[in-house]
């Protein structure tokens, strides 16, 4: 925790609290002047040892007074950062298949674009890179997605999907077909040199859908 969060939530604490900086230092054998010369900025750290005498004098903890906001965002700080794996395709005894594990080296993303993305759990992701021409508008070759593979439903929720097909791995628009019998979707195209199919839903994956797109300009 840096000494910028430090001032900033025991002046917070002061203020809650009705504090001033001479009593409460009196209160608990710390010299005033390195109380104010803290809250100033005159002085890098006050001491654990001091933080500990003053929260006792006003009836709490250190955790307390700095807020557990703050230790939060401060342990959130020294924590490593946080993974997104690579989308694999993995051969068995039956073939290949699509894995959620990871392929090479994991990417580092920051906290607030996991949180954002991903509903603040790394593990809900998996980066796919499109290898070949792009059937999707935005989407061009060697431009990496990231995918939610939580959102696996695209007859209730159409959009861009990564989609198995058994064979491949298919980055297609999706929206559901109107229901006779069986469910059906229709993989849209937005380059000309790709049809537009439509498939059973069971006849395909959707691993994940397309939450984030990076490549060139």
């Amino acid at each position: 925790m840096d000494a910028d969060r430090y001032r900033a939530a025991i002046r917070d604490f002061m203020r809650r609290h009705d504090l001033k900086p001479y009593p409460w230092a009196t209160r608990a054998k710390v010299p005033e002047s390195t109380l104010r010369d803290f809250l100033a900025g005159r002085s890098a750290d006050i001491g654990l040892d001091k933080l500990d005498r003053l929260a006792r004098a006003a009836g709490a903890t250190v955790a307390e007074v700095l807020g557990e906001r703050a230790m939060r965002k401060a342990a959130d700080d020294e924590a490593p950062a946080p993974y997104v794996k690579r989308l694999k395709l993995r051969e068995d005894g039956c073939g290949v298949r699509v894995s959620p594990e990871s392929d090479g080296e994991p990417l580092p993303w920051p906290r607030e674009w996991i949180a954002l993305h991903l509903d603040g759990d790394a593990e809900n992701g998996r980066m796919v890179t499109c290898r070949g021409e792009s059937a999707v508008r935005d989407i061009r070759q060697h431009d990496t997605v990231c995918i939610d593979l939580r959102r696996t439903d695209p007859l209730r929720e159409p959009g861009v999907y990564c989609l198995w097909d058994g064979a491949a791995l298919l980055l297609r628009r999706v929206t559901p077909l109107p229901q006779g019998g069986r469910a059906r979707m229709r993989l849209l195209s937005e380059n000309e040199n790709y049809p537009e199919l439509d498939y059973d839903a069971a006849s395909l994956q959707a691993v994940g859908r397309v939450v984030w797109r990076g490549g060139a300009i």
